[in-house]
């Protein structure tokens, strides 16, 4: 087995979602549910990712990613990104050793969510 598995304590875990499609919504919608303090970078979130804004469960940054907004993550998920910009996004996260999943690429993730 390469994998470990391990529950984390999510209410007091700091995550950061960068995407805006349908899949950065659903991932977006199970932190919140875990109680996770989610802050999403994005441009053009979906209207399912706008909903969590709208209600606050979220913290909405419309800007491009910068390595100053991985201070005091503990993860950090990738969806619904062109390739090129999930690949440098990948290099520079796991420079900072966090754990990260990249949705549509899990080969590049250092972590993955259970069923």
């Amino acid at each position: 087995m390469d994998t470990l598995p391990i529950l984390l304590r999510s209410n007091s875990t700091q995550a950061l979602l960068i995407g805006s499609g349908s899949e950065a919504a659903a991932t977006a919608q199970v932190l919140v549910q875990a109680k996770v303090r989610v802050t999403v970078i994005s441009y053009d979130p979906s209207e399912p990712l706008k909903r969590l804004i709208d209600q606050a469960e979220v913290t909405h940054l419309e800007k491009d990613f910068e390595d100053s907004d991985l201070e005091e993550r503990d993860l950090v998920v990738v969806a619904d990104l062109p390739e090129e910009e999930t690949e440098n996004i990948v290099a520079r996260v796991h420079r900072r050793h966090i754990p990260i999943n990249v949705i549509e690429h899990p080969e590049l993730s250092s972590f993955y969510f259970s069923d």
